[in-house]
This record gives C-alpha cells, sequence and structure tokens, in this order.
C-alpha cells in the first residue's frame, strides 16, 4: 500500500520488495491512490488503483479510505499488509481485517519541522495507531530510538530493515570524463532538506587550496535557482557543475573521488552505499539517521571523525544560503574532503572500506529479513 510508485526512496523499496516476493511465490497486489499516475519502476505484481485521494486526507475522510481499503483486503484475500508513508500507514492499520499489518516509516519524524502542522504528525495519533500495527518497519537504530522514546511506540513492535542497494552498473555512455580526477559528488534533489548550501560553501575552502578540485551537484530541485546563485557570489563558477537529474549516475560515480552529503536530516541515503559500492570514500555531516549509523560513529561527532567506514563532521543546520562567513562546521567539511583529495593512503584505506560496508546492504540479505517478518507475526528479526 503506496500512495504512487513515480519515483523516490520508499517506492523503489517497494517494488523491489513485490518483485522479491513474487520471485518466492507469493501474489502481490499494489493498491495506490486514485491518481492514475504510471509506474516508474518494472513492477512484477498487480497494479490496483484505489479510490483513495491524497488530496483528502481530513480525518473523517481516513475513515472512509480505511473502509474501502478493508474491502479490498476482503476481496484480493490479503494476509500481509506493508504500507509506506503516513497516510497509507494509517489507512492500513485503520483498515486491518485478519492480515499482519505492517507499517515503514521512511523518515525521522521528530526532525521534520515542516510536517509538524498536520496531524498525521501528532504524538498522540502517532503513538496510538503505530502501535495497534503489528509490526512497524524502521531503517535505522536511530529511527527506532525516537519511536520508543519520543512517540511511545511499545519496542516489541519495532522492527530495524534498512534499504536493500543494489550497486549502480559502470557505464560507459561514449562521452569524455572532463572533471578531471579531483571530482567531490552530491547526489539528490536539490531542496533545504539537503542543505547544498553547506556543501558549496563547504567546497569553496577546498578550491582555495586545490586548485583542480571540482563539485559535480546530481539532481534538479526548488533550491537550484538560489544555489547558483550562492555559486556566483562564491566565485566558483567554473568550478561547482549543476548537472541536472542524471539517470545514468553509475557514469558519475564511476570517476568520482569523494561523496559528500550534508542533509539536515537522512532517513537512508541510498546514494551513499551507491557510491560506496563504487569504492568512494564518504565524507558526511552527523546527521540525524543513518549517516552515523553506516559509517559507524562512535559517539556524537564533534569535530572530524575518522569512522570505520568514512569521515564524519560535526552536525551544521544553516539556513542561510550566503550572508555569514564561512562557519568552522563547514571548514571541517572541506578539511575532511581535501585530506581525502590528497592522501592517497587515507583514500585507499577509505575506498576499501566503502565497498565491505556496502555489501553489508545486499538485496538477497535485506529481502530475506522482510520475507522472515511476513511469513510470521511472531518474527522479531532484527538488522545487525
Amino acid at each position: 500500500m503506496i500512495p504512487e510508485l513515480l519515483g523516490g526512496g520508499a517506492e523503489r523499496v517497494a517494488g523491489e520488495l513485490g518483485n522479491y516476493c513474487i520471485k518466492n511465490g507469493h501474489n502481490v497486489y499494489y493498491f495506490l491512490a486514485d491518481n492514475k499516475i504510471k509506474s516508474a519502476y518494472q513492477i512484477q505484481g498487480q497494479i490496483i488503483y484505489t479510490e483513495i485521494s491524497m488530496d483528502d486526507m481530513r480525518p473523517q475522510s481516513m475513515l472512509k479510505w480505511a473502509y474501502i481499503m478493508r474491502g479490498y483486503k476482503k476481496k484480493y484475500k490479503i494476509q500481509a499488509s506493508v504500507s509506506f508513508m503516513e497516510e497509507f500507514n494509517y489507512i492500513n492499520i485503520l483498515s486491518r481485517r485478519d492480515d499482519l499489518v505492517i507499517t515503514r516509516i521512511c523518515t525521522i519524524i521528530s526532525q521534520r519541522k515542516d510536517l509538524q502542522k498536520s496531524y498525521l504528525y501528532n504524538k498522540g495519533i502517532i503513538h496510538l495507531l503505530y502501535n495497534r500495527a503489528d509490526k512497524v518497519v524502521v531503517m535505522t537504530n536511530y529511527a527506532l530510538r525516537e519511536m520508543v522514546k519520543e512517540y511511545g511506540i511499545r519496542r516489541k513492535r519495532m522492527v530495524r530493515i534498512p534499504n536493500a542497494v543494489a550497486k549502480l552498473e559502470q557505464e560507459n555512455n561514449g562521452m569524455a570524463w572532463e572533471y578531471g580526477n579531483q571530482t567531490v559528488i552530491c547526489v539528490g534533489r536539490l531542496e533545504n532538506v539537503k542543505q547544498h548550501n553547506v556543501a558549496i560553501r563547504a567546497f569553496s575552502t577546498v578550491a582555495e587550496k586545490n586548485s583542480e578540485a571540482k563539485l559535480l551537484l546530481l539532481g534538479t530541485g526548488p533550491a537550484e535557482g538560489r544555489l547558483k546563485a550562492l555559486v556566483r557570489k562564491l566565485g566558483l563558477e567554473d568550478k561547482v557543475i549543476f548537472t541536472g537529474f542524471q539517470k545514468n549516475v553509475g557514469y558519475y560515480l564511476q570517476h568520482a573521488k569523494v561523496f559528500l552529503m550534508t542533509s539536515k536530516t537522512e532517513g537512508f541515503p541510498n546514494s551513499m552505499i551507491e557510491a560506496m559500492s563504487f569504492g568512494i570514500p564518504v565524507v558526511s555531516i552527523d546527521s540525524p539517521g543513518a549517516p552515523g549509523e553506516i559509517l559507524k560513529a562512535e559517539g556524537l561527532v564533534r569535530g572530524i571523525q575518522y569512522a570505520k567506514y568514512g569521515i564524519l563532521t560535526s552536525y551544521i543546520e544553516h539556513d542561510v544560503l550566503s550572508q555569514q562567513p564561512i562557519m568552522p562546521e563547514e571548514q571541517e567539511i572541506g578539511k575532511a574532503v581535501l585530506r581525502l583529495l590528497e592522501d592517497h593512503i587515507l583514500w585507499n584505506k577509505y575506498s576499501a572500506a566503502s565497498r565491505k560496508r556496502a555489501g553489508m546492504y545486499g538485496t538477497k540479505r535485506v529481502m530475506g529479513i522482510w520475507m522472515k517478518l511476513m511469513n510470521s507475526k511472531k518474527n522479531r528479526e532484527e538488522w545487525s
């Protein structure tokens, strides 16, 4: 159960999980909203567009959608219902029959201040409804602790399953690589939560000392205009490249030297694992969510921490694009990136560590946990 399959991390996981279930002999149905948006993924299960309208998620409408969904569950003899996104999670819970109800939380709820005005993110509602699911799936220990501590979800209902991340294919698209061998790459939608402004400001300190360094931003989004203005202000027009949306991300990753992430919050950054699968060392701020867990930080990061699987720097939340001087936390990021670009021994160490870590999030291993979860109400399999 998911609003749509147009694109995004949750949609990709839903598609991969359904396809894996079909390979293991199960019937799979996708119950979507009424928008009739065509799937962006190769889906093997049967897609059913329901009457559920994402434009009408009032509490009284939620009860109506749950009643309709209950009818679908009866019609198709559903044994396990897996839902994604809060709206469909609540509909899944409220439409319970004798099916196993599994909800998946895709974000760090307490950190999303932009969501708090909606009743969907009211602490009381979250506590009441998620405690009535059979299992609540989160991607990290951070998210698990959040749901237990902040929202009072019973620990026995919580299950930690990260995203399965398949390695992208190396691609030779006939284009000559034109950005040199000192390339830092960011992958993600250009929106405020990703804090590309921090990446650009930090990179300005790298460019001062390394004339060959380039920063590539893969993605599009509402912050693009403001970010380009910041680049002009800093005089980095020939150093920071906006590539736009790229389908062939693997082509860029196979040439990159460092992967950089500066998000305010990261539930589970697939792009980070994809980069690591290419042996690219990672520099990330210690964002609430998955980065510290993936890179194996030792406690709260203050300063530069050379963790087991990558380099972490102090958390920073910077809403100002260009008015302030470069901050100490941004200077930390620049120092970490610069060292990886220039210290070949350190780069080789973290390149090998990246490949090793990426292998721990393989499809077979992660989907195996999902299958066990769906096959038994008593199963409490947990990621380790």
